[in-house]
């Protein structure tokens, strides 16, 4: 008879003694987990730490507007004018008056009329000239209350003459008196038809 101290496989050998000395069922339920876990190899893709991905979020581009224009005002009689015709008015003595610019029962606005004469010269002479905002329909129903009084149309590259058939103070070198001059979305007013290109209008 052998005598002798018998080794008890460890628990880390357990799986290559399984087949010779399987213990019976109640003893591997007892078997400790901690042992269980301290068998296992550990796996290095497991225990490496997961590297934290940083996503940046792209700034979003604000929407870019676009500048609008600035209001259309009306201009000082001095803007209105043509630069030689306001040096020669006023070398001559002429002082400008502004007025709102009104066709009948609309007062144009923005809108200026303009009115230059010589202070207590005792004569009728002066320079008329006059620009302001219309719409269409506002247009339209000047004209047709002009005309309605007896003023004459005639078509132009820039819009519609409308003119006073006679009777005024002075006249040009073709015989028109007063004159409008209906555009697109505006309106100028001369004493003399010919005066009308001497009117600086601003732009819209």
């Amino acid at each position: 008879m052998m005598t002798g101290t018998v080794r008890a496989p460890s628990p880390c050998e357990h799986g290559r003694y399984a087949d010779r000395m399987r213990p019976p069922a109640s003893v591997l339920l007892i078997v400790p987990v901690a042992v269980l876990v301290g068998c296992s190899t550990p796996d290095p893709e497991a225990s490496a730490p997961t590297p934290t991905q940083t996503i940046t979020a792209s700034p979003q581009s604000s929407p870019t507007l676009s500048p609008t224009s600035d209001p259309v005002v009306a201009p000082t009689c001095e803007e209105l004018a043509d630069p030689e015709l306001v040096t020669s008015l006023a070398e001559s003595g002429y002082v400008p008056t502004a007025s709102p610019f009104e066709i009948g029962d609309v007062t144009l606005d923005p809108g200026v009329q303009c009115t230059w004469v010589i202070p207590d010269s005792g004569t009728d002479a002066h320079v008329l000239q006059a620009w302001g905002v219309i719409t269409d329909a506002q247009a339209q129903v000047a004209i047709d209350a002009l005309v309605g009084e007896g003023w004459v149309t005639e078509p132009g590259e820039e819009g519609t003459y409308v003119t006073f058939p006679g009777g005024g103070v002075q006249s040009d070198a073709e015989g028109y008196y007063t004159t409008y001059l209906f555009g697109d979305g505006w309106v100028t007013l001369s004493d003399v038809k010919a005066g009308l290109a001497e009117i600086v209008r601003p732009v819209s």
